[in-house]
């Protein structure tokens, strides 16, 4: 329309929903069925990034949907649920049901509890009051967490000396759960016990159980922060790790681990230098060689991700491959998201653009004014780096949604192993340009003979 400022006309977010971010907080726990009460399209949209994430090696997941129509949004959808509940309860035999409202039931007011609560099944059935429109992604987790520590986990009758549950993971993010066995992975080699993980990869009965843990460890500040608080006010339990990098990239990973052992009162200086040691060995000399150096050094860096993996994924672009961010997009924040960029800004002296939660419309008009080299982030942004003219080639996907992509090998991003898998798709992705510019050390080398 002429005149119109298409940012007003409309929003196309980054990131999802709060149907979304409530399913993706219950569907990670082990043996559950998720029912969302709405049309079927909420349910195809919702499980299509998972079906790509995890190529549904993540077997126990259980999506179902109500298949709300018109006729249930003018009259009313509390027998379909009904319904729905009791099939589902038959088919798939959970050892739970979670009931997440899509926008049409929460805006008519269909009485969910009542109905829980009338059918009394014999699986514990829990409501996650939220529909799609009352807040993003985060509010949807939020609510899912707030279910878990009010309605499952129980007072701790013992502490367990040296456990830890682990904060922030949650089913539907990017590579999670290959981020998720290399922590407990190291976890245990460092002869610290993992209680639960809140909320995805553990059973309901390690949930209930999850307060009897020493400490609560926060992976990622935007989810897993806000499940501490709440776990400390109804529990006691404390909580460390909220205003620390997430453990990606050498150094921020072995901070983590430092400040960990310490506060479980745990002498692992050895064991994590021995770690160290031997990521270096395989590493560094597959970066150390002066082409390798300059195929990064300098090279102008996108990155778009929640905040914690951002700007822990920065540092360690800027401190072992010498790249020069210009473009930062944190597509969630945390409570210290802030105090952790400005330390990030100061200690690096770099001066990237930053965006806040941007969408989809800021993303794009930020890509074509700065025109980075190279983008880490979703297949949100490199649509848009394809589409421009000419296209950004160089990408490496991060971070949620991811549709173009599918996960089979054990690769994390998070850890020491994780060091390698970061490398190895940032080579791969810069040497990826040999075919657009020549070479990627420039065009020094004509290769052109070769296409006759």
């Amino acid at each position: 329309m002429e005149g119109c400022d298409s940012r007003s006309a409309i929003i196309n977010p980054l990131k999802s929903c709060a149907l979304v971010g409530a399913l993706y907080g219950m569907v990670g726990i082990q043996g559950g069925l998720v029912l969302i009460n709405g049309p079927t399209g909420c349910e195809y949209m919702s499980v299509g990034n998972l079906d790509f994430q995890d190529c549904r090696g993540y077997g126990q997941a259980k999506i179902a949907c109500t298949g709300v129509r018109e006729s249930e949004t003018i009259f009313g959808g509390e027998e379909n649920l009904r319904s729905c509940l009791t099939e589902a309860r038959q088919v798939y035999r959970p050892r739970f049901i979670a009931v997440v409202n899509a926008c049409a039931i929460s805006i008519i007011g269909d009485d969910v509890e009542g109905v829980i609560r009338d059918l009394a099944l014999d699986v514990p059935t829990f409501y996650v009051d939220i529909g799609g429109f009352i807040g993003g992604m985060i509010d949807g987790y939020h609510a899912a967490a707030d279910v878990l520590v009010r309605e499952v986990m129980q007072p701790p009758e013992q502490t367990i000396p040296g456990s830890v549950n682990l904060l922030g993971f949650m089913a539907g993010s990017y590579n999670w759960m290959n981020d998720l066995r290399e922590a407990r992975a190291i976890l245990s080699r460092l002869g610290i016990r993992v209680n639960a993980v809140i909320t995805a990869g553990s059973s309901l009965r390690e949930i209930a159980r999850a307060p009897q843990a020493a400490l609560n460890v926060v992976l990622y500040d935007e989810f897993g922060t806000y499940v501490a608080q709440k776990m400390e006010e109804a529990f006691g339990t404390p909580y460390v790790g909220q205003d620390l990098y997430a453990p990606v990239g050498l150094e921020s990973t072995s901070e983590w681990l430092h400040h960990l052992a310490q506060q479980l009162g745990l002498d692992r200086g050895r064991a994590i230098a021995r770690e160290e040691k031997k990521v270096k060995a395989h590493v560094l000399p597959k970066i150390s060689s002066f082409g390798q150096v300059r195929l990064f050094r300098g090279m102008n860096t996108a990155i778009f991700a929640d905040g914690s993996v951002a700007l822990a994924l920065t540092r360690f672009l800027v401190r072992s491959l010498g790249v020069r961010p210009v473009l930062l997009g944190l597509k969630s924040v945390g409570p210290h998201t802030e105090s952790l960029l400005q330390r990030l800004l100061a200690e690096e002296g770099i001066h990237p653009r930053v965006l806040y939660t941007p969408d989809i419309l800021e993303t794009r008009r930020a890509l074509e004014e700065i025109r980075p080299e190279f983008i880490l982030g979703s297949t949100f942004e490199k649509l848009i780096a394809l589409e421009m003219d000419p296209p950004i080639q160089a990408f490496v996907h991060v971070s949620y949604p991811v549709w173009d992509h599918a996960i089979v090998a054990d690769l994390p991003f998070l850890g020491y192993r994780g060091v390698s898998t970061i490398v190895q798709e940032v080579l791969n992705a810069r040497t990826s340009l040999l075919r657009v510019s020549g070479t990627p050390y420039g065009r020094q080398w004509d290769l052109s003979r070769f296409d006759r």
